[in-house]
C-alpha cells in the first residue's frame, strides 16, 4: 500500500513507515500550508547576510539544506521549499558577488591633496647665510656614545654638572646659590676654556644676518641646538660666577652674541625639537640679562651693551609656523610617501594614504589659521573620504580623541598612524607664548635700569604687566588671570638698583 504521507509504496501494512517514519496507528492529519522554521529562518538569514555577509551566509546555506530534506521527507507536513532555495540564492549571491564588489569600494583611497605645501613654503634664511648652516652643524655632536664632542669638547660628567648648576644657582644672589658657584669654580673655568673652540663658532654665526636651518624633510642632518642649550647653560653659570667676582663685562658681550645667533635659528627653524631647544636657550639668556639687569654692582655700559643684543623678538622667532609645516612635510614623506606598502596590497588597502595625509592636512590648517587669529570653516576642510563616498559627514582629528567608528573601519591603518603621531602643538605654543612675555617683562627690566621710560603694556594675560615691589618681581597673572599662582610668568627684580620704590 502507498503512504499517507509521503505516497511511497511499502509492502503490505507496516505500522511505521520505512521511508518518512509515518505511524500507520496514529490519526493521519493532512499537510498544512505552514512553512518549516528552518526554511524560514535560511531566508531571514539570507536577507541579513546583506549587510552581514559570511557571518549569516553559511548558517542560512545550512539551515536551508536542512529544511531541504525535511521538506522532502514530509511534504504534505511542512512547506518553504521556495524559501530555503531563496536563501541558498540569496547567501550564495551575498557571499560571491557583494563582498569583491564592497572591498572594491572600501579599498579607494580619497583624491591626492591640490597644490599641497611643499619646502618653498617654509621660511628661509637668503641664500648669502647658507654658509651658516655648515657651521652650525659643526656643533653637532656627531657620535652620542662618546666622551666628549669633537668641537664643544665638554665630558658627559661635565653637561650633567651643568645642569645641574643650572638649576641649583639660578640667583647669584641667593647665598647658597653663591656658594654654588664658588665651589665649582675652577671646574667652571676649566670648562669655559674647554668650550674656546665652540664659542668661536658661535662668534662667527653671529656675523650673519640670517642663520639658515636647511634641513630636509627627512630630518636626516642633526643640527646643534643641543650644543647651544647647553652652552647658554654654561653661560650663565660662569657668568654668575663673574658677576660674583665683580666682572662681568666679557661674559655680557658672549651672552649677547650667543643670543643672536639662537634668536636669528629661532626665526628659520624647521622641526619642533629645534624651535623647543631655541625656546630654551632664550629664556635662559633672558634669565640671565635679567640677573645683569638687576645687580647693582655691573656698569651702566654694561646694561648698554645688554640692551643693545636683547632687541625685542621678532614674532618670527616665537611663531610655530615653520615647525608646524615641517613636521607636516615630515609626516607626508616617511609615513604616507613610503613605498614599501606597494609589496603589500592587502596592508595598502587598509591604509589610504591620501585620506590619512587630508585628515593631517586638516589638523595643520586648523593649527595655522589659529596663530594667525582666524575662524576656520568647517567646508574650507579637505574631505577624508573617495569622491564615490558623498553625503559622508566631514572627520576632524584632536591629539587625544578618538576618530569615529566609521572611519576607523574605513582606514584603520591610517587611524592607527594618527594614533601613534606625536603631535603637540599646543604645548609648543604655550611654550613661546610664555617666552614672549619672559621678553616683553626685559624690556620693561632693561630700560627701567638705564632710567628710560617704560611701558607695561601686556600682550596677554590682563592689559598691563604687574609691578610688585614688594614681592620683588614683575610678572603676568598668566592663564588664569589671579596673581600669585602657579602660572605666573614673572621675572625677579631689585627695586633698589631698579628705581623701584614702594
Amino acid at each position: 500500500m502507498k503512504c499517507p504521507c509521503c505516497k511511497k509504496e511499502n509492502p503490505e501494512h507496516p505500522q511505521i513507515c520505512p521511508f518518512c517514519g509515518y505511524d500507520a496507528t496514529a490519526r493521519y492529519e493532512p499537510a498544512t500550508s505552514r512553512a518549516g522554521k528552518a526554511a524560514v529562518a535560511s531566508f531571514v538569514l539570507a536577507i541579513l547576510s546583506f549587510f552581514t555577509f559570511l557571518i549569516t551566509a553559511i548558517p542560512a546555506i545550512i539551515l536551508a539544506c536542512i529544511a531541504l530534506r525535511e521538506i522532502r521527507r514530509t511534504p504534505d507536513r511542512l512547506k518553504g521549499k521556495r524559501l530555503a532555495i531563496g536563501g541558498i540564492i540569496v547567501s550564495v549571491f551575498t557571499s560571491l558577488v557583494i563582498p569583491p564588489a564592497f572591498y572594491s569600494l572600501w579599498r579607494l583611497d580619497a583624491p591626492a591633496i591640490p597644490n599641497d605645501y611643499t619646502v618653498a613654503d617654509l621660511r628661509s634664511a637668503p641664500a648669502n647665510c647658507a654658509e651658516s648652516y655648515r657651521l652650525l652643524q659643526s656643533l653637532c655632536v656627531e657620535d652620542p656614545r662618546a666622551e666628549t664632542s669633537s668641537v664643544i669638547g665638554l665630558s658627559k660628567e661635565d653637561v650633567e654638572m651643568i645642569a645641574h648648576l643650572w638649576e641649583t644657582a639660578s640667583d647669584p644672589g641667593d647665598p647658597k646659590a653663591a656658594k654654588a658657584l664658588r665651589y665649582n669654580e675652577k671646574a667652571l673655568e676649566l670648562m669655559w676654556n674647554k668650550t674656546k673652540e665652540a664659542r668661536g663658532v658661535v662668534a662667527k654665526l653671529a656675523e650673519f644676518a640670517e642663520i639658515a636651518d636647511l634641513s630636509d624633510s627627512r630630518f636626516q642632518s642633526c643640527l646643534g641646538p643641543m650644543n647651544i642649550t647647553i652652552l647658554a647653560k654654561l653661560n650663565r653659570a660662569y657668568l654668575y660666577l663673574q658677576i660674583d667676582r665683580g666682572d662681568s663685562q666679557l661674559c655680557v658681550k658672549e651672552l649677547g652674541e650667543l643670543d643672536s645667533v639662537v634668536r636669528k635659528l629661532a626665526v628659520n627653524a624647521r622641526f619642533q625639537i629645534v624651535k623647543i631647544a631655541c625656546f630654551v636657550c632664550l629664556s635662559s639668556d633672558i634669565t640671565a640679562a635679567n640677573t645683569i639687569a638687576n645687580t647693582h654692582n655691573v656698569s651702566q655700559e654694561s646694561v648698554e651693551l645688554l640692551a643693545t643684543h636683547f632687541a625685542p623678538l621678532a614674532d618670527e622667532a616665537t611663531s610655530m609656523r615653520n615647525s608646524v609645516l615641517s613636521e607636516y612635510l615630515l609626516f607626508k614623506e616617511i609615513a604616507v610617501g613610503s613605498t614599501e606598502y606597494a609589496y603589500a596590497p592587502r596592508i595598502a588597502s587598509s591604509f589610504k594614504r591620501n585620506s590619512t595625509l587630508r585628515l593631517y592636512r586638516n589638523y595643520v590648517d586648523s593649527y595655522l589659521a589659529t596663530l594667525d587669529g582666524k575662524e576656520v570653516k568647517a567646508t574650507d576642510a579637505f574631505s577624508v573620504w573617495p569622491s564615490a563616498y558623498r553625503g559622508l559627514y566631514p572627520v576632524s582629528f584632536r591629539p587625544g580623541e578618538k576618530l569615529p567608528i566609521v572611519y576607523r573601519c574605513y582606514n584603520p591603518g591610517g587611524s592607527f598612524l594618527m594614533k601613534m603621531t606625536n603631535l603637540r602643538f599646543d604645548e609648543a605654543f604655550v611654550r613661546s607664548k610664555r617666552l614672549g612675555i619672559e621678553d616683553d617683562l626685559l624690556q620693561i627690566v632693561l630700560p627701567k635700569r638705564l632710567g628710560r621710560p617704560v611701558s607695561l603694556k601686556a600682550r596677554a594675560y590682563g592689559g598691563e604687566y604687574i609691578v610688585d615691589v614688594k614681592g620683588k618681581k614683575i610678572f603676568s597673572p598668566g592663564p588664569d588671570g589671579k596673581a600669585d599662582t602657579k602660572d605666573d610668568i614673572k621675572l625677579p627684580i631689585n627695586p633698589g638698583v631698579l628705581g623701584w620704590e614702594e
